[in-house]
């Protein structure tokens, strides 16, 4: 539902090309937890994979890359694109909670699928922006013209609880600056309605 009102709220500002890509962290902290690296090893891959510094992740887990843990963390560069990612995640591990995180995303891709939103969803599952603040599924979106991402969200079950009440959470945020000064002028002046 989330994803679906963050397409709606693109669409709303009169935006016709963007893509949104999906990941979700427990497939990555599933991995790095059967690892059987150091904690400070761990957080340093983390960062790494936060910064899409691949050069210096794969550095980092040579060591580990005859293990299943370190193949499927050494595979995570390439884990980019369609619906095709998530088959070959699957096969990289047996780990059941990394099982867990994909099955999940093949559901999500079912549901978007059902509601012909699949054309605008790609998948990257070294995308774990955040995993403190995030517990599962995490998305951002994009559009030509933007320096970087205009939507970001997900699933943070853990944040509430801060507050004084334990109760499971997710949303998005979305950078309308952003958003108007990649339209047109043509684009400017289309008006919108938006409906949640």
């Amino acid at each position: 539902e989330v994803l679906s009102m963050a397409i709606d709220a693109l669409e709303a500002c009169g935006v016709r090309d963007y893509h949104i890509e999906i990941g979700h962290v427990g497939y990555f902290s599933a991995l790095l937890q059967c690892l059987g690296a150091e904690e400070e090893t761990c957080n340093t891959l983390r960062q790494l994979v936060e910064k899409k510094n691949y050069v210096a992740y794969r550095e980092l887990l040579k060591p580990y890359r005859d293990t299943e843990a370190g193949t499927a963390l050494w595979n995570l560069p390439r884990m980019f694109g369609g619906a095709e990612v998530l088959e070959r995640a699957k096969k990289l591990t047996q780990n059941e909670e990394a099982q867990k995180a994909i099955s999940y995303l093949e559901e999500v891709y079912r549901v978007l699928s059902d509601a012909g939103m699949s054309r605008y969803v790609q998948f990257d599952l070294g995308l774990i922006q955040n995993i403190e603040y995030y517990t599962g599924m995490i998305f951002r979106g994009f559009v030509p013209g933007a320096g970087s991402n205009v939507i970001s969200g997900g699933r943070y079950d853990r944040l509430i609880g801060q507050f004084g009440t334990d109760i499971p959470a997710t949303g998005f945020g979305l950078d309308v600056e952003a958003v108007t000064g990649c339209l047109t002028q043509t684009e400017h002046t289309r008006p919108q309605t938006l409906v949640w």
